[in-house]
């Protein structure tokens, strides 16, 4: 009987042990408003359909983004509205497709990263298809997820 007990009770650490784990792990895998990762679908989205008030609205007032095509970094929101303004105006009609991505939770910090493709017409005439690859440093503000920092480079073929 009282080995019984013992492998019983060694079970019940065991098991009181992992749920710690268990809960942390299912907090990374919820979906809705609260998975970090939505934000690169919402931002491939607003792109997607020129909406630059959408897109704007992924990021943090005082968000910080190096675009593909910019020679500096874009700091708030003005100056991202501007970045977005002029690269949407000259690529009109471009879809973003999403490929590999993911997010880790960092307690009130995530990090989204992958790669997509922009399928768009050259000034040629002919279908492009340009791989890039994107990292995002996403915060909570007022208990919803935005972008604080985005970082976009080519990534080759």
């Amino acid at each position: 009987m009282q080995r019984g007990m013992s492998l019983f009770r060694r079970a019940l650490l065991v098991l009181a042990l992992l749920t710690p784990v268990s809960c942390a792990q299912w907090s990374t895998l919820r979906i809705g408003h609260e998975n970090p990762a939505l934000l690169a679908d919402r931002w491939a989205v607003a792109f997607t359909k020129g909406d630059l008030n959408a897109l704007i609205g992924v990021y943090d007032r005082d968000a910080i983004v190096w675009g593909t095509s910019a020679s500096s970094m874009r700091k708030g929101t003005r100056a991202i509205r501007d970045y977005y303004g002029l690269l949407l105006a000259g690529v009109p009609g471009t879809r973003v497709v999403l490929r590999d991505t993911g997010a880790r939770l960092y307690g009130g910090t995530a990090v989204t990263a992958g790669t997509y493709v922009l399928h768009g017409t050259g000034n040629d005439g002919r279908q492009t298809a340009t791989p890039v690859r994107f990292v995002m440093i996403c915060v909570k503000r007022e208990g919803a997820w935005v972008v604080a920092e985005h970082y976009l480079s080519l990534a080759g073929s």
